[in-house]
């Protein structure tokens, strides 16, 4: 197989990759080096997962304050707190949603990476991580629609968050990116 640029590389068993068939077989492979039948499959016949994860990160100021840790001291210590389930009936009502193409309402799952690694961050700045179960293709405008909604619902998964660590507003939310099921790290808008 020959790549974009040119190399030519040979697998004796299996290509494996991180990135999707289509940027794989179709962008970083060069495609005439492919069997032209294969080629279409790849254009037509890929069928993705119903779901996948969107996330919004986050530049911070503090670190966030849960209510909970009126109880529980320790939960302002935890590197990942996942927010709102109450119970199994509501997180299988939420995959229904998703499967069926709907935007649930947020319960992110919550991490602040340099409470534990503090050179994640600049002293004083904390790196926030959001992210939400949510369907690759929505029901009302196919896959295509997180280029319009992904700034709207990042702001919703943050204000989620916001409802259990009440510290964290826009004063201490110095700037936010989403990465929605369509878009990759180089073209996340902030």
């Amino acid at each position: 197989m020959r790549l974009g640029d040119g190399t030519e590389i040979q697998a004796r068993r299996a290509v494996a990759s991180t990135v999707s068939v289509e940027q794989t077989f179709l962008e970083m492979i060069d495609p005439s080096a492919l069997d032209a039948g294969f080629v279409q499959e790849v254009k037509s016949d890929v069928a993705h997962k119903d779901w996948t994860l969107f996330s919004v990160h986050l530049a911070m100021s503090a670190l966030p304050e849960y209510s909970a840790a009126e109880f529980d001291p320790d939960v302002n210590r935890a590197w990942v707190v996942n927010c709102g389930y109450a119970s199994t009936d509501a997180l299988d009502a939420e995959w229904a949603t998703i499967r069926a193409g709907g935007l649930p309402d947020p319960r992110p799952n919550a991490a602040v990476n340099s409470l534990y690694d503090p050179t994640d961050a600049p002293e004083g700045h904390y790196p926030g991580l959001l992210r939400q179960f949510a369907p690759f293709a929505l029901a009302d405008g196919g896959e295509g629609a997180w280029d319009d909604l992904g700034r709207w619902y990042g702001r919703r998964c943050i204000d989620a968050w916001a409802r259990y660590a009440p510290n964290l507003t826009d004063r201490t939310i110095i700037d936010w990116a989403v990465f929605t099921p369509t878009t990759s790290p180089a073209s996340s808008p902030t």
